[in-house]
């Protein structure tokens, strides 16, 4: 935990198991993977409506 800076209490406050934190982890993972396929495909059309 040294190389982000915080003591590993601090995670075990925010979440109790690590399966939580594997959760939220793959969560946040995903959601950002589905905002970068929803840009290219944005952008995608926007290249395609020229």
């Amino acid at each position: 935990m040294d190389s982000i800076g915080i003591a590993k209490s601090v995670l075990y406050y925010y979440f109790k198991r690590k399966e939580a934190l594997f959760a939220t982890i793959i969560e946040m993972g995903v959601s950002s993977f589905i905002a970068m396929l929803k840009e290219a495909i944005r952008e995608e059309s926007d290249i395609r409506g020229r």
